[in-house]
């Protein structure tokens, strides 16, 4: 599942959007798209591999950044520094979640 959600993330970054579809959202919602899209996929993965949180993190982060630099390669999308942000920061509220969790989860035991 986290190999299917990775490719997945990769074609809704990659897909030409919509005409008038931009508009159409609230403004800077696509931020909240970018924490969600990449803390989901932090999560899948960190269910795979548990204990690499560090990995992960640099790991998704990265993708997150070769995505918005794939997307500069594209007529119709765009690289931007905030998208890449709002990646990394998906990524360190899942995986500071996930965290937590297991914690808490070990201690009530």
């Amino acid at each position: 599942m986290a190999w299917a959600a990775t490719v997945a993330v990769a074609v809704l970054c990659l897909i030409p959007i919509p005409q008038g579809a931009e508009g159409a959202a609230l403004p800077e919602s696509d931020k909240v798209v970018h924490v969600l899209m990449f803390g989901g996929l932090a999560l899948l993965w960190w269910r795979v591999l548990p204990r690499r949180w560090l990995l992960l993190s640099v790991t998704v982060t990265l993708y997150g950044g070769l995505m918005e630099l794939l997307q500069a390669l594209t007529p119709y999308r765009s690289c931007d520094l905030m998208d890449f942000l709002a990646d990394g920061l998906g990524v360190a509220i899942a995986l500071a979640g996930a965290a937590l969790w297991a914690r808490r989860r070990r201690l009530s035991l």
